[in-house]
């Protein structure tokens, strides 16, 4: 998959679409993101990118991290019911167990329940959190 951001990548993806040989049948995808999507994308990007700052943990351990430091307050502080069940499922868990929660297999839902203002919120957490930590987070534009 390649985001198009920016009349380079665009050029980018014409030049590889040209290379493409004519012999060969080929799919091809182009779709409009929502600002939710982009902000998803934008939000694994940056696990990545922190991770690799960091060096010591995977995207899935930031992603957890972050989930249960920034996701869960945004939530809690703006849906009750969410509050309710976090508060009686995973607030009673250990710290290890909690991080477990955030991820596969368990999932808990954080950031996919979030409205897009919420998840801008976040997003600025992830973000100072990057930078906190030395990462180059790459901006989309």
């Amino acid at each position: 998959m390649k985001w198009i951001i920016n009349k380079t990548n665009k050029k980018q993806c014409l030049d590889y679409i040209n290379e493409l040989k004519t012999d060969e049948k080929h799919t091809v995808e182009v779709k409009k993101l929502s600002r939710s999507d982009m902000q998803n994308n934008t939000a694994f990007m940056w696990y990545k990118e922190i991770a690799l700052a960091k060096g010591d943990e995977t995207a899935t351990d930031i992603r957890a991290y972050c989930k249960l430091h920034f996701g869960v307050g945004i939530l809690r502080e703006d849906n009750e019911e969410f509050r309710i069940a976090y508060d009686k499922v995973i607030k009673p868990l250990s710290y290890d167990n909690k991080l477990l929660a955030m991820i596969e297999p368990l999932d808990f839902p954080v950031t996919r329940m979030m409205t897009t203002d919420q998840m801008l919120r976040y997003m600025d957490c992830v973000q100072e959190f990057g930078y906190s930590v030395n990462a180059e987070l790459t901006i989309p534009i």
